[in-house]
């Protein structure tokens, strides 16, 4: 009998623990129900909690800032980016229009348009030229000729006496308008061994000279028959009785383009500079004139000499500004 009785109570103690358990298991199930209705956890196929998979980089590849705090350059332009500006050009790869004979540059000072008679170059100074006053300031085209030294060269049409570059200014330019003029040179007189007739201008007032350092080449269109000559006066040779610096150059029919570099501009051929060596960098820095003349000795007296020239260029400078008046 007492060992029935101790059957019974073991039985009972089994059962008992069998009915703890599954209220423990309905517990931890009703848990998860709850948390997945939360959307925190996922269901039995979510990964384990443990180690969540997420779309962050692994510390290792992840792009860290460059020291001074900047992104690090992924190969692509920003366009919020400053982008350093080419530098300004520097001496010699520029020029500057020293006369194109289209009269109308206007100046900034009065608003007043400029003369026949005013370059380009001397409009640049601001000064007005005008027939009453031109040999004031401003850069202004002149004739001369051979008759100081008892010549009788002629030309037409004739600047000299009238006082005016109006009637020479041609339509027919190789761009607009064009200085034009016909020469017929006189006999050499006396001891003056040569015949001449020019044009020419000042840059800008008279006795004054101008820094011509930058100066590479001077560029213009001719056309024409005959030969002809540019002249830079300087403050050097002005103290000669003669001898400019010069280049000689040939005229064609058609409209052809003259580039004279400085270093084929040298003194006139037998002239006292010419003795002394003087070279271009001796007179450079102090450039008052430039002349277009032609000229012959008695066998040319009588030539006729058909000059038109346009669109004249001062390479090496790189705006008015460069053109310094000299110390």
């Amino acid at each position: 009998m007492k060992a029935i009785t101790l059957f019974l109570i073991f039985l009972l103690s089994v059962l008992a623990g069998c009915s703890e358990d599954s209220d423990n298991s309905t517990s931890s199930l009703d848990d998860t129900d709850k948390v997945a209705d939360d959307g925190t956890a996922g269901d039995d196929d979510s990964p384990d909690t443990d180690e969540p998979d997420t779309d962050e980089p692994d510390d290792d590849d992840s792009e860290e800032p460059d020291d001074d705090g900047e992104e690090p350059d992924d190969g692509e332009e920003d366009p919020d980016e400053e982008v350093d500006e080419p530098d300004e050009p520097v001496s010699g790869d520029g020029f500057i229009i020293f006369d194109n004979f289209e009269n109308d540059v206007t100046l900034s000072g009065d608003g007043e348009t400029n003369t026949d008679a005013q370059t380009d170059l001397g409009a640049s100074f601001n000064y007005f030229t005008d027939a009453t006053d031109k040999y004031y300031d401003g850069g202004y085209w002149y004739a001369y000729d051979d008759s100081g030294d008892k010549g009788n060269s002629t030309a037409t049409p004739d600047y000299i006496a009238d006082d005016t570059f109006e009637a020479g200014l041609s339509q027919d330019g190789e761009t607009g308008q064009a200085l034009q003029i016909n020469i017929t040179l006189g006999d050499a007189v006396d001891d003056f061994e040569t015949a001449f007739y020019g044009v020419g201008a000042n840059i800008r007032g008279e006795g004054e000279y101008f820094d011509f350092s930058p100066l590479t080449s001077i560029s213009f269109d001719v056309k024409g028959s005959g030969e002809m000559v540019v002249k830079f006066l300087t403050k050097v040779t002005d103290a000669y009785t003669w001898g400019d610096m010069a280049a000689d150059f040939a005229l064609t029919a058609d409209w052809s383009r003259i580039t004279i570099p400085v270093e084929d501009i040298a003194p006139e051929a037998w002239s006292p500079t010419a003795e002394d060596g003087i070279t271009w960098a001796d007179t450079k820095s102090h450039v008052g004139k430039i002349h277009f003349q032609t000229y012959g000795n008695v066998e040319k007296a009588g030539s006729e000499i058909d000059f038109a020239i346009d669109n004249i260029t001062l390479e090496g400078f790189n705006s008015y500004d460069d053109v310094k008046l000299a110390e």
